[in-house]
């Protein structure tokens, strides 16, 4: 468990650096440094770590090289997850053949498009990277990669639709969904822009949502209303009417209740942040959307879990924002987010009991 510790501190370390530090290239080689580590970290891992992946070797090695009919294994559609994700393997076998090379590369594009899109939208990027490194990283980069990588996208769609780029947020939605169907909940703030809703509607949504969940009426809902043309529909409902998956969040779980004190929060100092960021706003809004899906169906288990998670990734952006509002003081805000990570890292490891870690070098 020590390295996920190391690992951690130095991220911290580093978030604190670019904090005092008004050099260009100091900043850019601090984050060369970030993405690198978490890259190695999750890439040289061994099959012990991430309970995905000897599913994901075993896809990788069923794929070909395109020079080996592996462009019609793709077109075939056989095989149980998005083509987008399959395409990406066969590209990889083009050219190598090693699935631990695949490994390393998958989190390599995790880490490096994550990096990129919160450069887009907040100025406190390593101390951002700290509080994702500290929860998310683990369930993106070391478990469900291909769900890392289309999160991370999410991230640059509402860069665009805070940019007002309408279209170019649909089309990266759409290169989301060939990666993880679960992606499609970004068209949520996609039509929030569309019908040009504001922030009464938000938090009306949200307490709205909040007496669905107490009431439990998410699941009759989800049934009612999915259309069965939608891709991977049946496969949705199974997981909803399995025990297996479903109502296992519980209406107010550790996750709920963290996310409810979180949107009162942000609804307490929206206008103070919203002058100080630019992309605060939408920030906020992909997370409220995230919480209150996450309330109001929670009786859908783990279906759900994935889908609020595309929107409340934002958190890991939003939480530095607020200290660094709240507090006056920089390094009082950059111990509160780092105080804060280290609680979540000590929350996963321990009590949630995340595997410890083996690297395929030793």
């Amino acid at each position: 468990m020590l390295i996920y510790y190391i690992i951690l501190a130095l991220l911290a370390f580093l978030g604190g650096l670019e904090l005092s530090t008004r050099e260009r290239y100091l900043k850019v080689y601090l984050s060369l440094c970030a993405v690198f580590s978490m890259s190695l970290l999750a890439g040289l891992r061994t099959a012990n770590v991430g309970a995905d992946y000897s599913s994901y070797e075993e896809i990788f090695y069923n794929f070909k090289g395109a020079a080996e009919s592996g462009v019609q294994q793709v077109l075939a559609f056989d095989y149980f997850f998005e083509p987008g994700f399959a395409f990406y393997i066969v590209l990889f076998k083009t050219f190598f053949s090693s699935s631990e090379g695949f490994f390393f590369f998958t989190a390599l594009i995790n880490c490096v498009v994550l990096y990129f899109s919160i450069k887009k939208l907040t100025p406190l990027v390593l101390v951002s990277l700290t509080l994702y490194f500290s929860y998310l990283f683990f369930a993106h980069a070391l478990i469900a990669v291909r769900y890392g990588i289309a999160s991370a996208i999410g991230l640059y769609v509402l860069y665009q639709l805070s940019s007002n780029r309408y279209r170019n947020a649909i089309f990266y939605t759409l290169v989301a969904m060939t990666m993880h169907t679960a992606s499609i909940v970004l068209f949520a703030p996609i039509l929030f822009k569309a019908l040009s809703l504001g922030r009464k509607t938000l938090i009306w949504g949200f307490f709205s949502s909040f007496i669905m969940g107490a009431a439990g009426l998410g699941q009759s809902i989800f049934k009612l209303i999915l259309p069965g043309w939608l891709p991977r529909a049946e496969s949705a409902l199974t997981y909803v009417s399995s025990g297996q998956y479903g109502d296992s969040l519980g209406f107010l779980g550790m996750v709920n209740l963290k996310n409810v004190a979180l949107c009162l929060l942000l609804f307490c100092l929206w206008r103070k942040c919203d002058e100080k960021y630019r992309h605060f706003e939408w920030l906020a809004i992909f997370f409220v959307l995230g919480a209150s899906l996450r309330l109001a169906f929670h009786d859908l288990g783990f279906i759900i879990s994935r889908m609020s998670a595309f929107l409340t990734l934002t958190e890991v952006i939003l939480f530095p924002m607020l200290m660094f509002t709240i507090f006056r003081w920089k390094v009082l805000s950059w111990v509160s987010v780092c105080l804060y990570a280290f609680l979540n890292l000590v929350m996963l490891l321990h009590i949630r009991g995340f595997a410890p870690y083996e690297s395929i070098l030793f």
